[in-house]
C-alpha cells in the first residue's frame, strides 16, 4: 500500500485493480481478526460474570451458614467458636468474621437473601437502573 499511492497516476488500470484487490483482501483479513477479538472479549466477559455470580452465591451461603451456626449457640463464646471454625482453614489466613457483638451479647447479622444478590459489575438499563442480565433490550 505504501508504494501504491505515490504511483497511482502512472499505474495502468489493470495494475491499480490488482492493488485495490490486494488491499481489499488485507482489509477483510484484518476485519476478520477484529471480529474474532470481539467474540473472545464477549466470551471472556460472560465467563468472568458467571464466576462472579458463583462466588457471590458461595459467599452468601457461607454467611448464612455462619449465621445459622451462631444463632444456635448457647452463649456468645460458643457462637464465636462455631463461626471461627467455619472461617479457619489450613489454606488461608485467619480472617476476622463479619459479625458484631452488641451490649446484650447477641450476634447481629442481617439475613442474606440468596436470590437478591446484586453485583456492581452487572450491566444496567438506562433509566430504571435494573440489571439487564446480559439482555439489554429496553426499560420496563
Amino acid at each position: 500500500a505504501n508504494d501504491f499511492l505515490p504511483r497511482i497516476n502512472v499505474l495502468s488500470a489493470n495494475e491499480r485493480n490488482k492493488y485495490v484487490t490486494r488491499i481489499q483482501r488485507l482489509f477483510d483479513e484484518a476485519k476478520e481478526c477484529s471480529d474474532d477479538k470481539v467474540k473472545l472479549a464477549d466470551l471472556s466477559y460472560d465467563e468472568i460474570n458467571e464466576m462472579i455470580k458463583r462466588l457471590d452465591l458461595d459467599k452468601a451461603r457461607l454467611e448464612e451458614k455462619m449465621y445459622n451456626r451462631a444463632s444456635g449457640a448457647k452463649n456468645i463464646e460458643e457462637g464465636v467458636q462455631q463461626i471461627d471454625g467455619i472461617w479457619n482453614t489450613s489454606s488461608r489466613k485467619v480472617q476476622k468474621p463479619p459479625y458484631k457483638i452488641n451490649e446484650n451479647k447477641k450476634i447481629q447479622k442481617g439475613i442474606v437473601t440468596i436470590n437478591n444478590i446484586t453485583n456492581s459489575n452487572e450491566e444496567i438499563y438506562c433509566f430504571c437502573k435494573q440489571i439487564s442480565y446480559g439482555k439489554l433490550i429496553a426499560c420496563d
